[in-house]
């Protein structure tokens, strides 16, 4: 728990420590470029696949069934969305996460790292075998 929170409190800082960095060394007008692109871009890919992902758990049977299975069917809609909202973000962190989330190449790792995080513990005690 405390490395979670550590993450989750130091990335934002380092994102902030890069984009100044990258303002001293390039510039602020190729800096605002760069994140106004990755901007559009995100918010692009977001509009054109958000039908596709929220049309497929729409239905509250299918969001109650959303395992490994509807993961690994709906990845690449699963993973646009999760990249675009990256690419959404200004810096420059999480502009590569979320081109990593887009390129298919690299959506079969991450989705694999995603299962094993997300699946269940096998749980073999004899309180719940009675």
């Amino acid at each position: 728990m405390r490395t979670l929170f550590l993450s989750i409190f130091f990335f934002p800082v380092f994102e902030i420590f890069i984009l100044f960095y990258s303002i001293s060394l390039f510039g602020w007008l190729l800096t605002f470029f760069e994140v106004f692109i990755t901007f559009v871009l995100g918010c692009y890919l977001f509009k054109r696949n958000k039908n596709f992902f929220f049309d497929y758990i729409s239905y509250p049977t299918k969001f109650i069934e959303f395992s490994a299975h509807s993961l690994s069917n709906n990845k690449k809609s699963f993973l646009t969305i999760i990249g675009s909202v990256l690419l959404v973000l200004p810096g420059y962190l999480s502009d590569i996460f979320g081109l990593f989330f887009i390129f298919r190449f690299t959506q079969n790792f991450f989705l694999k790292l995603l299962l094993m995080i997300v699946k269940p513990v096998n749980n073999n005690s004899s309180v719940f075998k009675e």
